[in-house]
């Protein structure tokens, strides 16, 4: 089970896991904002995906300026 958990264990994993449940479960305005942050999100995905067939669309992610992953010549920018 270690290498799918990286060393942590398990118990402490459900631990944190039924913890943050708990905290998640008696608080309602968390909940509402979390659930605004998903809406937000599928939108931004619904609007990235209809606009992606454009030559002119925008990237749907922008990378943070620290960020060097994308900076190959081989992706688009």
């Amino acid at each position: 089970m270690s290498p799918w958990t990286y060393g942590v264990s398990t118990a402490s994993l459900r631990m944190a896991f039924e913890d943050w449940l708990i905290y998640l479960g008696s608080n309602p305005s968390e909940q509402a904002d979390l659930i605004h942050k998903a809406w937000r999100s599928a939108e931004q995905i619904v609007i990235c995906a209809s606009q992606s067939h454009e030559v002119t669309c925008k990237p749907c992610v922008v990378p943070m300026v620290h960020d060097t992953s994308f900076a190959h010549s081989g992706w688009p920018s």
